[in-house]
């Protein structure tokens, strides 16, 4: 494990633990399958806001990943669609979710009109 600087530690529950993006460059340096990477990455969920200077602090460790050298892109963009989190994983939740809620929508709207019938009943039995 490499030297940690101060402000790659944070707290948690008063025990000190690494950043997220210090996690990530310490799994990436002793060459961590990505995958397991991609999923410390989706567990810090935008903990890491700068992606420009996430992309520049991965480059060095591209190359490991059988992508060009210094590519920090290539492998911020790998890891993210590892994760989840790229544009296409995305765009597929964000429709499913759309499907969730058009259903939901339509089972409201059939219950509401059951429940209108059955107080039109009451009021012409009563």
């Amino acid at each position: 494990m490499a030297k940690v600087e101060l402000g790659e530690i944070e707290f948690a529950e008063g025990l000190p633990v690494l950043k997220p993006l210090a996690t990530v460059i310490e799994l990436l340096r002793e060459r961590t399958d990505l995958t397991l990477v991609a999923r410390v990455l989706s567990d810090a969920q935008g903990s890491i806001y700068d992606m420009t200077n996430f992309s520049k602090s991965i480059a060095g460790f591209s190359a490991s990943y059988g992508l060009g050298r210094n590519d920090g892109d290539a492998l911020a963009a790998k890891l993210h669609r590892l994760a989840g989190q790229d544009a296409e994983s995305i765009g597929q939740k964000l429709a499913e979710l759309k499907k969730q809620v058009a259903f939901n929508q339509e089972l409201l709207a059939s219950q509401q009109a059951e429940e209108r019938r059955s107080r039109r009943d009451v009021e012409l039995n009563a």
